[in-house]
């Protein structure tokens, strides 16, 4: 777990999740990387998930300010596990992020200039690879980003999406019903949600 303390004592936190109209929001605590970042819990969750399902590769759909991308890749350096794309169309990689990754080594590679469904189209499976994709691009793609995943990737990926809370301002989402598969849904404030495909 070195990798994780040494993300954590150089990014900080923030004492409250940035959606404050959400349910338990207050006692929700941010990561200190800019608006919108994951909360500490998504990414301690996405962390451990990592240590269970241990990917070959793990695919960030929508880098944003990277701070899911530093767990992530963290993640993967602390338990020997693959590598991670972090998939976004900003043009350049967001300059924490990109800092800290350079300067922790960390398993990272930035995709920037790309839409996800895009950068999916050309990427190609292995079926001898596990996967993990965690997607947090624009809501309303990313129930597409998971059939997607769910029909051209190799049975047995896991699949992470963010920002499936009910409550969430931005939604509701309602991933289950759009994807036609039940999911776990963590109640993080904006909401994790979890499905094996």
């Amino acid at each position: 777990m070195k990798f994780l303390h040494e993300l954590l004592a150089r990014t900080g936190i923030k004492s409250h999740d940035n959606h404050l109209s959400l349910p338990r929001a207050d006692r929700f605590r941010q990561i200190d990387m800019g608006v919108g970042a994951v909360s500490i819990e998504e990414a301690m969750f996405l962390y451990g998930l990592v240590g269970i399902v241990k990917p070959d590769v793990v695919i960030e759909l929508g880098t944003a300010e990277g701070a899911s991308a530093v767990f992530l890749a963290a993640a993967c350096a602390d338990f020997g596990a693959g590598k991670v794309f972090s998939i976004d169309y900003a043009e350049a990689p967001p300059a924490i992020a990109l800092k800290l990754s350079q300067e922790l080594e960390l398993p990272l590679q930035f995709e920037c200039g790309t839409r996800s469904l895009e950068w999916l189209e050309r990427f190609s499976p292995s079926s001898t690879s596990k996967y993990l994709v965690f997607s947090d691009t624009e809501m309303k793609i990313r129930p597409d980003e998971v059939l997607y995943v769910k029909e051209k990737f190799p049975q047995g990926t896991c699949i992470a999406v963010h920002d499936t809370a009910s409550g969430h301002p931005y939604g509701p989402m309602n991933l289950a019903e759009r994807i036609g598969v039940d999911v776990l849904e963590l109640p993080s404030p904006r909401g994790l949600s979890i499905l094996i495909s």
